[in-house]
């Protein structure tokens, strides 16, 4: 039932290429293999032993499959992104293992009123894409994010948005902290979110802490 409803919403409401805005899927053939990454894009912080991204946010192919899916539960957007997702992560096998050995894989939380309201956190289902390509150990729920009224995609200013996320991110009462953990988010801005989950994990007793996104801004 849920494919052949899927189907008529598709006729009734047909998906346009996001990058040339021909009809019939989010991104055509030609698009994709354009669209596709390819590098590894490094970046840095205080808390993390080594970070990488998939690709850049300044893309507007990618940027806007992450907005349909993330915004608009667009499920065809989030299968194109986990799918070059999963590309991108055995082209750069063996940057993800020096970063996973031995690691859990820890999706970065949404509070769960944010989480309830969309109906799924993003960065869990990336994080599970990775824990299938690796076979790497799970641990979903190590930490929580407490409320902020304002999300940071509506924060426009760097320094504000670092602001607003300070001390937002804590462990689970309980729970026990791995020594070495690769954090997986969808997008990294300003890179204050991560910050504040490294750091968090790591003042509860991780040695390492490492993260993969799906894009950077």
């Amino acid at each position: 039932m849920r494919g052949a409803a899927a189907s008529l919403a598709r006729a009734v409401f047909p998906h346009f290429c996001a990058g040339c805005g021909a009809e019939g899927a989010v991104l055509c053939e030609k698009c994709l293999v354009e669209t596709q990454p390819r590098a590894a894009l490094s970046f840095s912080s205080k808390a993390l032993d080594g970070a990488a991204a998939m690709g850049p946010y300044g893309d507007p192919r990618l940027a806007k499959l992450l907005r349909w899916y993330k915004y608009e539960a667009v499920e065809e957007a989030g299968d194109a992104l986990e799918n070059m997702f999963r590309v991108w992560l055995r082209q750069h096998e063996g940057l993800v293992r020096s970063f996973g050995r031995d690691a859990a894989v820890l999706p970065v939380p949404l509070h769960w009123f944010r989480e309830a309201r969309r109906g799924f956190n993003q960065s869990e289902r990336f994080a599970r894409a990775l824990n299938r390509e690796f076979g790497l150990s799970p641990a979903p729920r190590l930490l929580r994010k407490s409320f902020r009224w304002r999300a940071q995609a509506t924060i426009a200013d760097r320094e504000a948005r670092k602001g607003s996320v300070r001390g937002s991110i804590a462990v689970t009462p309980g729970a026990t902290v791995p020594r070495r953990v690769m954090l997986v988010d969808d997008v990294m801005t300003t890179g204050a979110t991560l910050e504040e989950c490294a750091a968090a994990l790591k003042t509860a007793g991780a040695d390492r802490v490492f993260a993969l996104t799906l894009l950077k801004g």
